[in-house]
């Protein structure tokens, strides 16, 4: 019970005291109220970014760093500027000199490939390269175009406007020859690519198709025995009626069944004994010839 009575005199005395103190304090109403609006403006955006108050420190600090940044933009715009003036002044000049390279190796490259053509019995080809200069691309500043003309007195024009399926075969497969060397695409697919042609032309097109599969590997289908001789691996694809419907197959040929195929293609369904020992010889020739 003292020591309650103890208790109030010292709450008693505390009280005036503070009371004292109280009577020495200015508040600054206009002061009071700005910091109020402050703190109730710092718990709108607390809850407006799901954050505590030291979180809240941290985003205006990042937000402060970004804002000084961009406040000194226009120096860096004006840096940048001159880099990209630079760079444009040398990509520029590498682009004629890149211009002026392909210019010149466009008239190796059409001489070769008439060369190929040639062989693959294309006589009367006339490939040209029309070059044209223009706006600036990640490519360079030129726009290249390959025109020809499989006849003789024809205008030579884009090779998609005037080549058949087997002269588009054929001069892709000179293209090919050319930059076989060049090129990281790894299989070659040829249809139709005996159209028109036969007796040595075909026998041409075998020997370049053979070259060729040596860096890459090559699809051919044909129908001329010249071609087929040519093959490491032979594959029979044949359609028949099954349960109403037409099935195709395709099945490997051994060296025996490749004998019979390429002289069913020589001399018809029914092979002599002269076109069996002759389909077998080739396919020996070329083999040897390895």
């Amino acid at each position: 019970m003292n020591r309650l009575k103890a208790t109030v005199i010292e709450v008693k005395d505390i009280a005036e005291e503070l009371s004292s103190l109280a009577e020495d304090v200015n508040i600054d109403e206009d002061q009071a109220q700005k910091l109020r609006a402050r703190y109730h403006a710092i718990g709108v955006v607390k809850k407006q970014f799901f954050c505590d108050f030291e979180e809240l420190l941290a985003l205006y600090a990042s937000a402060q760093k970004e804002l000084d940044s961009m406040q000194g933009e226009d120096s860096r715009i004006t840096e940048l500027e001159a880099q990209k003036a630079e760079l444009l002044t040398d990509v520029t000049e590498k682009a004629h000199a890149l211009s002026a390279y392909r210019e010149e190796a466009a008239e190796h490259f059409v001489e070769r490939v008439s060369e190929e053509l040639r062989f693959l019995d294309m006589p009367n080809v006339v490939l040209t390269v029309q070059h044209e200069t223009g706006k600036l691309t990640i490519q360079g500043m030129d726009t290249v175009t390959f025109l020809i003309s499989a006849n003789k007195g024809e205008i030579p024009k884009p090779i998609s406007k005037i080549a058949s399926g087997g002269e588009l075969s054929r001069i892709m497969l000179a293209l090919k020859s050319v930059i076989a060397d060049r090129d990281s695409i790894p299989t070659l697919i040829f249809d139709e690519i005996d159209t028109g042609v036969s007796g040595k032309a075909a026998q041409k097109i075998g020997v370049k198709l053979r070259e060729i599969s040596r860096s890459r590997q090559v699809l051919c289908v044909t129908h001329l025995s010249q071609i087929a001789v040519m093959a490491d691996t032979q594959f029979m694809i044949e359609k028949h009626d099954e349960n109403d419907r037409t099935v195709t197959q395709v099945h490997e040929l051994d060296f025996e069944g490749r004998v019979q195929e390429i002289a069913r293609i020589m001399g018809g369904e029914d092979p002599s004994e002269l076109m069996l020992q002759n389909a077998r010889e080739e396919l020996k020739k070329v083999k040897e010839s390895d």
